[in-house]
């Protein structure tokens, strides 16, 4: 016969730790569809084996007409591990709902059958949890329930384009020599979609920072932003954003958008493209005027997306106008929320950027919709170890300044942040493990020498935030007390929380490169620091976490 002896990843402070509770946000979808955004609870406790309980308290599924009580969605044996700072679980687990603390408030998950919940969570370095919680209640609610809680943002906001307000430009008055706008005066108007912001709510900064708002006015006089009901094929939504350029005085004004603000500083485009660029987008996260939607001129993002997905349709009025210029652009960078201008003006470093992705190419489409991804590049900005705070999107109608015709069409509709989720190499003690691919999550008939630990495995994910859960059980003969076999499972859970794989691999032992179990457990403790990492003793001062080969885990307070 054989049993399972269980290698867990490395210990962790939070290993250790009392239940947790953590309030914050929680945005609830039905059917892909948001329903609401309220308070909850998530206690955390963890396991005496090394994972975790986990429980979403006191469930209310709310909608804008009614409320219904759903209970605790409680799972335990959640797995975790380590990666770099953060403290990654995971599990898909059927379970029966359980009622909430309040006896009397009617909870119905309880009648109901067991359901698949499928959780990815993380607690990061500053004991902020984010998680996502999948509740599949097909079989009888018709639904499949997704919450997500914490701060952490993963996508742009407002990125199907379905709320949208007036904005309101006014005509520009001077006084004691200074521009001003008149707000006596009747505004011209378009429909920005909320987060979003086009040339009626630009700055006209110039060479000397001043804010030039005749220009601005100039600018934005022509309406570029309208809310159209064509939405792309499948769509959820109601609307999508329709860009188009306009002429003034026989120069085109391209129809633009950006998730921070644009700026319209001088009125020769063409001049202004050859290198000054002071017609541009930007953002900077110490500034704090708000736009008229009350937002920001900045997209917070906490994620590392791989790339930038959006449904597009794209039309020019008048071809022959545009001839050479045929295309509609879109560009994204990620940044750390200090100021930052797209396009960069000649001469000028930006060290502040963790990412680009841009289509400068987006050709006519014919009037169908075409769905086109644009790939996030890390490695040219990896010297500059940028934090990511921000995303700036900026589209247009041309991927030439003041380029195209008087009246051309750009929709967007149904933007997507991606975040992926494949491991792209593994290996098993130095060696990469024969026949991977990347598509093909189950591995047998390989065998190893030497007992296999998390630690002996290396992965390589297809992911910029991607976290990998490194799991090892090894099969006990228990007539030899000796190890044969390894059963591995690698846990890849997307940077955004969305989705997760998992890699089984069966591993056979060399039958002459492993020891006895008895004999293992005479084997010298492992010590991990605070911060997780493998250490070779706990002489200096500090908070020590010590795992001895029988499995039993303490934690130590080393004094001076």
């Amino acid at each position: 016969m054989k049993k399972l002896f269980t290698l867990l990843s490395v210990a962790f402070s939070w290993l250790l730790a009392s239940a947790t509770s953590y309030e914050g946000k929680l945005q609830v979808f039905i059917n892909g569809q948001q329903m609401s955004s309220q308070k909850a609870e998530i206690v955390v406790n963890a396991q005496s084996d090394g994972r975790y309980a986990l429980s979403l308290r006191n469930f209310v599924l709310e909608t804008d007409e009614t409320q219904l009580p759903v209970g605790n969605v409680s799972l335990k044996d959640v797995d975790a591990s380590i990666c770099g700072t953060s403290n990654v679980m995971h599990t898909f687990q059927t379970i029966q709902l359980e009622p909430g603390d309040d006896a009397s408030a009617g909870w119905i998950g309880p009648q109901l059958p067991a359901v698949d919940v499928d959780v990815n969570a993380v607690v990061n370095e500053q004991n902020q949890l984010n998680a996502v919680i999948s509740i599949d209640a097909t079989a009888t609610l018709g639904m499949v329930i997704r919450v997500l809680f914490g701060s952490h943002v993963y996508q742009v906001a407002n990125s199907g384009f379905e709320d949208f307000h007036v904005a309101k430009l006014y005509k520009v008055k001077t006084v004691d020599g200074k521009y001003e706008f008149d707000y006596d005066s009747t505004p011209v108007t378009s429909d920005e979609p909320d987060y979003w912001h086009s040339f009626m709510s630009a700055s006209g900064y110039d060479k000397n920072g001043v804010n030039q708002l005749n220009i601005v006015y100039l600018a934005g006089t022509a309406p570029h932003t309208f809310v159209s009901d064509q939405t792309r094929p499948g769509s959820t939504g109601k609307s999508s954003l329709l860009l188009k350029s306009s002429s003034i005085f026989g120069i085109v004004a391209n129809g633009t958008v950006t998730t921070g603000r644009i700026n319209a500083g001088s009125i020769n485009v063409v001049a202004d493209a050859q290198g000054d660029w002071l017609n541009h987008s930007w953002n900077d996260m110490s500034q704090t005027e708000l736009g008229q939607d009350g937002h920001p001129f900045y997209t917070c993002l906490d994620g590392r997306p791989d790339s930038l997905a959006v449904w597009v349709k794209f039309a020019q009025g008048d071809p022959d106008k545009a001839a050479g210029y045929p295309y509609a652009s879109i560009n994204a960078v990620i940044n750390d929320g200090s100021y930052y201008q797209d396009p960069e003006p000649a001469g000028v470093t930006y060290t502040n950027v963790l990412a680009k992705a841009n289509n400068n190419e987006i050709a006519v489409t014919d009037g169908q919709w075409k769905r086109i991804v644009l790939p996030f590049d890390y490695a040219s900005y990896a010297l500059n170890q940028a934090k990511g705070r921000v995303i700036l999107v900026t589209a247009s109608t041309n991927a030439g300044a003041g380029k195209g015709s008087g009246n051309d069409e750009l929709y967007m509709d149904d933007m997507e942040l991606i975040y992926n989720c494949r491991l792209s190499a593994v290996s098993l003690k130095g060696i990469s493990l024969s026949g991977f691919s990347s598509d093909k999550t189950d591995y047998k008939g390989i065998t190893v020498k030497g007992l296999l630990s998390p630690n002996d495995i290396e992965v390589e994910t297809n992911g910029q935030g991607a976290y990998v859960i490194k799991k090892v059980e090894n099969i006990i003969d228990e007539t030899s007390q000796n190890p044969v076999q390894a059963r591995i499972s690698l846990i890849v859970v997307s940077g955004d929380l969305s989705q997760s794989v998992t890699y089984t691999i069966v591993a056979d032992y060399d039958p002459d490169s492993v020891s006895s179990v008895s004999i293992n457990k005479t084997a010298p403790s492992t010590i991990y620091d605070v911060q997780g990492r493998l250490v070779r003793s706990a002489s200096a001062p500090g908070i020590y976490i010590i795992k001895d080969a029988s499995g039993k885990t303490i934690k130590r307070y080393q004094r001076r």
